[in-house]
């Protein structure tokens, strides 16, 4: 999981693992291109999620789990205070059937509150729980429970906190910093976030008729900004430029879940073929192209613009506002490493 900081450009914190030795943070000062290991290894955990607060820079706080094959599920809450040189461990009471915790939202105001929402299995019908800390996760309680917790938004001034089911169990709402929830629409979403005034949710395609939209009155309506269909092609990118190698290889997944998700009505979408960076074997071992540069006889060159994990549209060349937050929840789903 990557959670970016929005107060110092080009700055973000991962976490990273393969679930065979022990997980670690790490942080990149130039936006992605490098990471370097930040505190200690985290021992036994598997961790799933990571935030940080944003008003305190040196807040971070985690969320994972001991497998589901341990004896008994054990989730846990990790809290940094030092830009994770050091972590404080909260351990959570898990019920028989739930998965492993992840870390929610984060309250924009205040670095105390926190809300982790506690997984379940797909096929577990079981409403999942949204536990909230206000004393910097070192305690939980549980303020509400909803079918397939897929979306959780605080609003800028933390007054207003927004959840969304996966599962046909709609969008509710809770204000003034409280937890008395209303059910504002019947929604189906795939994800939540609040930016200002607006709400921007993930919505189901084939129920909704579009993918992504956004509300200005708190989740009740929404207008539509992003429809799957628009997905034509990858825009093309510079001669041996990384992201024209990695890029590509995502489409044939693309194309897959287009036909399967909007299979119904006028049958699959087609994509176009990816314009990829040429023939590896021809940039040379040593190149060692940038993730936003390509090559010219050895020598880095700008690339052309639009390069990148985007989509572009079939009504044009120009890329489409918020395409790659549903393009980058596909890789999310698809490429998800199972847990037991």
């Amino acid at each position: 999981d990557v959670t970016a900081d929005p107060t110092t450009p080009g700055r973000a914190w991962a976490v990273a693992s393969d679930g065979r030795v022990p997980d670690r943070v790490l942080l990149s000062d130039d936006a992605g291109r490098s990471w370097s290991a930040v505190g200690p290894p985290i021992q036994d955990i598997l961790v799933e999620s990571i935030a940080r607060a944003p008003s305190d820079p040196d807040r971070l706080y985690l969320a994972g789990a001991i497998a589901v094959g341990a004896a008994t599920p054990r989730g846990f809450v990790l809290r940094s205070t030092d830009g994770a040189a050091s972590l404080q461990t909260t351990e959570l009471t898990l019920e028989p059937t739930e998965r492993y915790p992840l870390v929610a939202a984060v309250d924009p105001t205040d670095a105390d509150r926190l809300f982790v929402r506690v997984v379940r299995r797909v096929t577990d019908e079981t409403p999942e729980r949204l536990l909230y800390s206000d004393d910097g996760g070192a305690s939980f309680r549980e303020v509400f429970a909803l079918r397939r917790i897929a979306g959780v938004a605080i609003s800028d001034d933390g007054q207003i906190l927004t959840v969304g089911s996966a599962e046909g169990a709609g969008v509710h709402a809770a204000r003034d910093g409280g937890f008395a929830f209303e059910r504002v629409s019947d929604l189906t979403v795939r994800c939540l976030e609040a930016r200002g005034d607006e709400l921007w949710m993930c919505v189901d395609q084939r129920i909704d008729g579009f993918a992504l939209g956004v509300s200005t009155d708190g989740g009740r309506t929404l207008e539509p900004r992003f429809d799957l269909t628009q997905v034509d092609e990858l825009p093309r990118c510079e001669a041996c430029s990384l992201t024209g190698f990695v890029c590509p290889a995502w489409l044939s997944d693309l194309r897959a879940d287009q036909a399967q998700y909007l299979a119904d009505g006028g049958g699959a979408v087609s994509t176009g073929l990816p314009r990829d960076a040429g023939d590896i074997a021809l940039c040379g071992i040593d190149a060692g192209p940038g993730p936003d540069a390509g090559l010219d006889g050895g020598v880095a060159v700008d690339p052309e613009p639009g390069c990148g994990c985007r989509a572009a549209s079939a009504g044009g060349d120009g890329l489409l506002h918020g395409a790659w937050l549903v393009i980058a929840w596909l890789a999310l789903v698809l490429r998800r490493r199972p847990r037991g």
